[in-house]
């Protein structure tokens, strides 16, 4: 999947296949549902918060970034996201490309990203309704983030 697109990938477990749908589809498909999942795949550049040594303006310029390209695609998606408003949902984020980053660095390069589809959502992302899980595909491919919503 190249950076840049957003997939409803599966319904209730199956696969819906990879051409892009139509709305009547999508809604025959999303209403009865009992889970759905959404993949995103955006060319964010996360790095880690922790150890950066940047200027707090060059900070909260990139987190300001991570925020509005992820609201964007959400709000693309907006039949999906308004279907899981109010189930607990599970949010995998995957950082694509570059070098491999330990634990607690890779939670602090995926901070904006969470909050973001936190308020999205308009939760907290510290509720109960969310769980939350981080992987990594490092490696030379183009940076970016793959976000994975199922509920």
């Amino acid at each position: 999947m190249k950076l840049g697109t957003a997939t409803i990938t599966a319904v209730n477990g199956k696969p819906v296949g990879s051409k892009p749908l139509r709305l009547a589809r999508v809604k025959e498909l999303v209403e009865p549902a009992t889970t759905i999942r959404l993949t995103l795949t955006l060319p964010i550049v996360s790095v880690s918060e922790a150890n950066n040594r940047q200027h707090w303006v060059a900070k909260r310029r990139r987190a300001i970034a991570q925020q509005q390209a992820v609201t964007v695609a959400l709000k693309n998606n907006v039949l999906t996201v308004a279907w899981c408003a109010d189930k607990p949902l599970t949010v995998e984020l995957v950082r694509i490309g570059g070098k491999m980053l330990d634990d607690d660095n890779l939670h602090s390069a995926f901070k904006a990203t969470r909050d973001a589809i936190a308020a999205f959502f308009g939760r907290d992302d510290g509720s109960e309704l969310w769980t939350w899980k981080y992987d990594q595909e490092p490696g030379p491919q183009p940076q970016g983030v793959r976000i994975v919503i199922e509920g």
